[in-house]
């Protein structure tokens, strides 16, 4: 039972002292608005029945005493008549933010919880510094609502010169915009908003040209690999990783996360995870994963014998620093050291270009770099090939040119 001394003043909740046992104190005459003082602590509840006119009665809290009991008695009026006009509404719904109310900062942590649940870490955690970047540039209590019609596209254009036009940072203006029109999709779908105001491009987007990565052409593969073999020996891990890097054809952040449990010994190949960084695949449902498979060849075998006797007993193939792998700017900055117009992901463009001047189809020189294409649309909902045999045969004849 509540104690009978009416808390209706600031004043007289402040002369409250310490107290163990949890006492109830009623604030306004003849209402169920009740002050709770336990310890140091004094919070406002209020007990109602839930249904209303049900016999079931719920407490449904009001906050902490902040020295401002008008203010709580102006919200418990509000919540009355919010009660009678919803009776089969939980209160507590009262206190959630409607739709209209929604902010820039809901938007973004509802879009990067879904996004999660999607897509690989290295991809999110990239989306998630562009969030916190226009985030910090908006401030995440701004209502959706300001973002409609004419004057959310005013935003968005602004956003874009200030933090990426005015320093003719254009490819990061064009992602940014791309990734506030999915979230403004996304709350579109979740009836937060009605219309999309990054739908439009900035004029000056276009003022990216987007680049190819930097490789020397195949009639000079005899030079550069002339040249990897006089600048460097056996005794390193990064030198090893650099001519692995050149015989599997893989990206740079899948070569370095390479374990040594993913060598199938029964067929003879290399089975990387579907979800390892560089693979650049989806998440797919469990069942579904797609790894790539990169067979073996006696250059390869040889090779990796060599790199066992210094890492076989580690998790990983190219052992770095702190016992992890190696990073993968390691294999890219020595190629750049060797030809400066060889970058380390320009070394499939040459795998390609190599590859396709000997006769080999442009479906296995493809699956070999772990492209996904034949994944895609009709096709791929029905093709499962590995076509494996004939990926031998290509990695054969590409390690035992090299």
């Amino acid at each position: 039972m509540p104690n009978k001394t009416l808390m209706n003043c600031d004043r007289k909740i402040s002369k409250l002292s310490y107290r163990d046992k949890k006492t109830s104190y009623p604030v306004l005459e003849g209402s169920s608005l009740l002050l709770v003082h336990h310890k140091n602590s004094k919070r406002f509840i209020w007990k109602t029945q839930f249904p209303l006119k049900s016999k079931t009665y719920i407490d449904v809290g009001l906050g902490k005493w902040d020295r401002n009991l008008n203010a709580t008695i102006k919200t418990f009026e509000e919540l009355k008549n919010w009660h009678k006009q919803n009776p089969y509404t939980h209160p507590k719904k009262f206190f959630e933010p409607s739709v209209n109310q929604k902010t820039l900062g809901d938007a973004f942590k509802k879009y990067a919880a879904n996004l999660k649940a999607k897509t690989k870490e290295r991809t999110w955690r990239d989306r998630l510094n562009k969030i916190k970047i226009m985030e910090a540039y908006f401030g995440k209590d701004i209502p959706l609502s300001e973002f409609e019609e004419k004057k959310g596209r005013v935003k968005v254009k602004r956003m874009l010169e200030d933090l990426f036009i005015s320093k003719e940072r254009y490819y990061h203006a064009k992602r940014c915009r791309g990734l506030l029109k999915q979230i403004f999709e996304y709350c579109i779908g979740l009836e937060w908003m009605e219309t999309n105001p990054a739908l439009s491009k900035h004029p000056d987007e276009d003022m990216h040209q987007e680049r190819s990565n930097s490789h020397i052409e195949w009639e000079n593969v005899d030079d550069f690999l002339s040249n990897i073999s006089s600048n460097t020996d056996d005794k390193s891990i990064a030198n090893l990783a650099v001519k692995a890097y050149l015989m599997m054809g893989i990206r740079v952040g899948a070569l370095v996360r390479l374990e040594w449990s993913w060598f199938n010994e029964k067929n003879d190949l290399w089975e990387i995870p579907s979800q390892t960084s560089g693979l650049k695949n989806l998440k797919k449902n469990k069942g579904k994963e797609f790894n790539h498979l990169i067979p073996s060849t006696p250059e390869l075998k040889s090779l990796m014998k060599k790199i066992k006797e210094k890492t076989g007993w580690q998790k990983y193939v190219f052992l770095g620093d702190k016992q992890t792998h190696l990073h993968e700017e390691t294999i890219n900055k020595f190629l750049k050291r060797i030809d400066a117009r060889q970058s380390a992901h320009g070394w499939r463009d040459v795998f390609t270009e190599g590859c396709l001047e000997n006769n080999y189809s442009w479906d296995i020189v493809q699956r070999c770099l772990g492209h996904r294409e034949h994944k895609q649309g009709t096709r791929g909902h029905y093709d499962d090939s590995l076509l494996l045999d004939k990926r031998r045969e290509l990695m054969q004849f590409w390690t035992k040119t090299l």
